[in-house]
């Protein structure tokens, strides 16, 4: 399944979603209110519907054969793009949730869902492209694959506060992704989210270098 294709599924999704909490609404048959939030819950969720379509399409892929990725047509994390499912009341990632029903269950010593494929942020849940890994092993192939923390600072990645600031202005423009940062800052997503949100909230920045602060945005 291509790219094209599972984009496309995902707009038909949200139109259907959108169209359906309309019909009722003119129609009377709901609580307006009701039906809204439950619209807002589908669209956030790229189309998740309910009846689990979202385990069936890793049930009908379980035995998929082929060398190509398997998007996931369906709900995506929207910070590091990978699916999401509900399952008998709880949530997991999709890429999880294939590889235990393939593999079985994490053993205690690999408890990470590692991409052979290196596509895992772009929601593929190929079966043969998943392995259970411990964390070393996951970041060993995330290196190979050309993934890997490229800081030279280290993954700490010990910014400046221009650098600090710009980061933090761009996620404020809603025009950028916290895995785009990770991109454009060269930086793990950890570090990212540090300085978005963890270095103040965990009291590790001087109240005046903080967002607020009057030295916000200078050196």
């Amino acid at each position: 399944m291509n790219k094209k294709t599972v984009w496309m599924q995902r707009a038909e999704l949200k139109l259907e979603t959108a169209r359906e909490a309309f019909e009722a609404i003119i129609d009377g048959t709901g609580d307006p209110v009701e039906i809204a939030e439950d619209a807002i819950f589908m669209l956030r969720s790229r189309g998740e519907p309910g009846g689990g379509a979202g385990y069936k399409f890793l049930a009908d892929h379980l035995n998929y054969q082929g060398d190509d990725c398997v998007y996931w047509p369906f709900c995506l994390e929207g910070r590091v793009g990978r699916g999401m499912v509900g399952y008998l009341g709880k949530r997991y990632w999709a890429h999880r949730l294939m590889c235990e029903m393939a593999h079985g269950p994490a053993p205690v010593d690999k408890p990470q869902a590692a991409h052979s494929c290196g596509y895992g942020n772009e929601g593929c849940i190929n079966p043969r492209h998943l392995y259970w890994a411990n964390n070393s092993q996951n970041q060993l192939q995330r290196y190979a694959q050309g993934r890997g923390n490229p800081n030279a600072r280290g993954p700490s990645g010990m910014f400046t506060k221009s650098q600090i600031a710009e980061m933090r202005g761009l996620y404020a423009t809603g025009d950028y992704t916290q895995m785009q940062l990770v991109e454009r800052f060269g930086c793990s997503l950890g570090t990212i989210q540090y300085y978005l949100k963890y270095r103040v909230q965990r009291g590790h920045e001087p109240a005046s270098e903080q967002p607020n602060g009057d030295r916000a945005t200078h050196d």
